[in-house]
């Protein structure tokens, strides 16, 4: 069956939020939830938006505060590495190419995001790349088929790291974090991940910049 839309969000929020010491993705930040503000930048440019929670986790917490639009689902097995969390979000995409991004991303760029499925087209992945060679691979675009069933080869045998998912992919674009998407989001914040509560006290300062509108 063809793609029925062309633009995916995969937001992954299955993580344990170990350093963090409780779930971070429903903690309020600017007055809202932190995944609410990924989910609804996102929603300004993707086609469909999906969220996966952990395998045993209540939906209620996230129906409550998400809009009606985006598709909440469980990780489709218990276990601790992000290739569940995109596996189940790649199976359930009806898009040819999804952006797979973490829950803790609350200046998520549009414009970055956009640049992203730019260079992604007509390839298996474009994945920021910082110049000393660190990659970003959940703030990434993937073509949807050919991800997946790297995704499910490299979680089958022992639940291998997610480089070893990309090393399987064909055609992969690494787009320059400094010189490419530093063009459209010059302070670099759409990188920026809330980990711990310190970093949620950051995140709150750049808010209090009017960098976030607050309910």
């Amino acid at each position: 069956m063809p793609p029925s839309s062309k633009r995916a969000a995969i937001i992954l929020a299955g993580g344990e939020s170990s350093r963090f010491g409780s779930n971070k993705a429903l903690q309020l930040l600017a007055g809202k939830p932190l995944i609410c503000h990924v989910a609804e930048r996102l929603s300004q440019i993707a086609d469909e938006t999906l969220v996966v929670i952990g395998y045993r986790e209540p939906r209620a917490g996230y129906e409550a505060v998400l809009p009606s639009s985006v598709r909440i689902m469980n990780d489709g097995q218990e276990g601790k590495t992000p290739l569940i969390g995109i596996v189940t979000g790649l199976q359930a995409a009806k898009s040819e190419y999804a952006l797979i991004c973490a829950c803790d991303v609350p200046f998520v760029n549009e414009g970055a995001v956009e640049l992203l499925f730019r260079r992604a087209s007509g390839v298996d992945a474009a994945i920021p790349k910082w110049n000393k060679g660190h990659i970003e691979p959940l703030e990434a675009v993937y073509r949807v088929a050919s991800t997946l069933k790297a995704a499910q080869e490299t979680l089958a045998p022992t639940g291998l790291p997610l480089r070893v998912m990309i090393g399987k992919l064909a055609q992969v674009v690494y787009v320059s974090v400094e010189d490419e998407i530093g063009k459209v989001n010059p302070d670099l914040r759409t990188f920026f991940n809330v980990n711990t509560r310190e970093d949620m006290e950051r995140a709150e300062e750049f808010c209090t910049r009017d960098y976030l509108p607050r309910n």
